[in-house]
């Protein structure tokens, strides 16, 4: 069996080292060739690739934080109760200032301007909450919804207080019967211990003969027949 060198342990009497195969070290101008062949293991990242040429992707992208509205408005629910009030009530101080607006042509034209802003900005896609008669209306259906919603939560409540008394009741009455049975059961075992004391005095009247001794025997012994007394 061939003897490996590198298992051999170091001896500092002896002076033995194991010798391991030394790292290859290449001169500068073999790097040099090495990473003009492989750039894409080099560490300059500039020599990796050269500039992007037209219609080619460069890899020098930088990526920012984006905010898109679209994303951000999904999953987000409408204004509370105090939220619609208060846009009913710009909505409704905006419509009188329009009427007012109509008497000079200044006045139409910043009317019209307003109204020109609004609908570009629906058209983008933002929702423009100055419709005095639909806030009035999601206002009304929102009151409705929560009266719907607090009548279900009593409905509710109270089936659970009348079930939980139910479950009270049967266990009260599970508990009376159980101590209902459990006093019965005592009084038939007082009957029967007084029951078997009644029969036991009874038959205890007529008391049973001694037996008779070896000295008082009537009867003679056979062997005795012959003699007199």
């Amino acid at each position: 069996m061939r003897k490996d060198s590198r298992r051999e342990k170091c001896n500092p009497i002896k002076g033995n080292r194991p010798q391991f195969p030394r790292r290859k070290v290449l001169p500068s101008h073999a790097n040099q060739n090495h990473h003009q062949a492989y750039p894409l293991l080099s560490g300059n990242v500039d020599q990796r690739r050269p500039h992007a040429t037209k219609g080619e992707i460069p890899l020098d992208i930088s990526f920012g934080n984006f905010d898109f509205q679209d994303l951000k408005s999904v999953g987000q629910r409408g204004g509370g109760m105090r939220e619609l009030a208060s846009l009913l009530r710009q909505a409704r101080r905006k419509v009188a200032g329009h009427k007012t607006l109509l008497h000079s042509r200044a006045g139409i034209q910043m009317r019209n301007r307003d109204l020109l802003q609004d609908a570009a900005q629906r058209v983008v896609g933002i929702k423009v909450k100055n419709d005095p008669q639909r806030l009035a209306k999601s206002i009304a259906k929102r009151k409705n919804k929560k009266r719907q919603s607090a009548k279900r939560w009593a409905k509710r409540v109270k089936q659970i207080e009348d079930s939980v008394e139910n479950v009270v009741k049967d266990r009260t009455n599970a508990k009376n019967v159980y101590r209902m049975r459990k006093e019965a059961s005592k009084k038939e075992k007082i009957k029967r211990r007084e029951a078997i004391k009644a029969v036991k005095s009874n038959s205890g009247g007529t008391k049973k003969g001694k037996k008779p001794t070896k000295g008082n025997d009537s009867r003679k012994s056979p062997s005795g027949r012959g003699r007199k007394k």
